[in-house]
């Protein structure tokens, strides 16, 4: 009777023991491999790394942000109002709304008990104006979050080791940031027409007219994403709202006065009044708009900016 008990008791606790190791074991596979499928960064550090000082930080538009990955190796330590902090890193965004969120998550520390700081700032440089601040230890995730946001304004996240840490990290945009794409605006234009005569001879002046094409512009909602795009004044090149034409004449005519007009009169050589024979040519305009502003886009903003400005 004992016998037959013990070894009763001993099955059933050879079963328990089983099933705990497989309890544990499937739960350890499932938080490892939920948090690799969450910080899947195959693309670290794109489209570019985080800034080493404030003045060199990437502004991100919010698609870029819909899963950076970055890390704060090889950044330096950086000092406000004599704090420090250490391996620091920066870049900005602009919020389409006055509540902003994102989820942050750290991994591949060093040490393997690390951790990072993540910090808001208004504008383009450290100031007291804290909004918010998240640690986040190493294999965790974490949620930086404020309201009060400004549209269309300039912030920096700060991204600082605890402890001298060096960790990769992702962020992403949860709320309050625009992740769609903006795309070109569409245009409907009539066509240009050069008027003026059909047969020219030598010894005369000709005038010739261009009218141009008059363009309806229809602007073209963002795509992807939450529909949103927003970027603050700068963070895109001004659309363009110049225009730059070229006439361009026959071999063996001239331009008589300007040649640079809507209107302008050619001659042909005086050559070609020994010459008894006829020839076909043409007489067009080349146009293309440009930006008034010839001032260069700021290589640290990385927007898709068509349409936007």
């Amino acid at each position: 009777m004992h016998v037959l008990k013990f070894k009763g008791m001993l099955a059933m606790m050879k079963t328990h023991l089983k099933f705990l190791l497989l309890f544990a074991l499937t739960n350890w596979m499932f938080a490892t491999n939920g948090f690799a499928q969450a910080n899947d960064c195959q693309n670290l550090n794109q489209p570019a790394r985080i800034g080493d000082s404030m003045h060199l930080s990437p502004f991100f538009c919010g698609s870029t942000l819909l899963k950076y990955c970055g890390t704060n190796q090889g950044m330096t330590n950086d000092s406000f109002s004599g704090v420090s902090y250490p391996q620091a890193g920066f870049f900005r965004f602009s919020a389409c709304e006055d509540s902003v969120s994102f989820k942050l998550s750290v991994f591949d520390c060093i040490p393997s008990a690390g951790a990072l700081n993540f910090s808001i700032y208004p504008g383009n440089m450290l100031s007291n104006n804290l909004l918010d601040i998240d640690t986040v230890q190493d294999l965790a995730t974490g949620l930086l979050t404020f309201t009060g946001a400004s549209p269309d304004t300039f912030y920096t996240i700060m991204v600082s080791g605890v402890d001298n840490s060096v960790c990769s990290f992702s962020v992403e945009a949860i709320a309050g940031i625009g992740t769609a794409s903006s795309v070109p605006d569409s245009c409907v234009c009539t066509e240009e027409s050069v008027t003026g005569p059909d047969f020219i001879c030598p010894g005369e002046l000709y005038t010739y007219t261009v009218t141009l094409p008059s363009c309806t512009v229809f602007p073209t909602d963002p795509i992807g994403g939450n529909g949103l795009f927003c970027v603050p004044d700068g963070a895109c090149p001004p659309k363009p709202d110049s225009l730059v034409y070229k006439w361009h004449i026959p071999p063996g005519t001239s331009f008589i006065g300007d040649s640079t007009g809507l209107t302008i009169s050619i001659q042909l050589d005086p050559a070609y009044g020994a010459m008894d024979t006829i020839r076909n040519d043409s007489i067009w305009l080349e146009w293309h708009y440009v930006y008034s502003d010839s001032s260069v886009l700021d290589s640290l903003n990385f927007c898709a900016c068509y349409g936007a400005g």
